[in-house]
């Protein structure tokens, strides 16, 4: 039986690649991590992602349209 070499070879090289993301990942996450140690912001985003990360968090939208309704009377 004839085996195409993209199928043998396929399985190998999705195993190579799933190991190379798994690393990569891992690397992210000690450096992630190490950072929040440190109580440092994730390094790997900006500024702004920062920021919006926390607004979402402090749902800063609806706390906005409550200022608007009690102080702006």
């Amino acid at each position: 039986m004839f085996v195409e070499p993209n199928e043998a070879i396929r399985g190998e090289v999705g195993k190579l690649v799933s190991r190379r993301r798994f690393l990569a990942m891992h690397a992210t996450l000690r450096q992630l991590y190490a950072a929040l140690v440190q109580a440092e912001p994730d390094p790997f985003a900006g500024r702004r992602r920062r920021d919006e990360a926390v607004h979402r968090t402090i749902e800063l939208t609806a706390m906005l349209g409550v200022e608007r309704r009690t102080v702006e009377r």
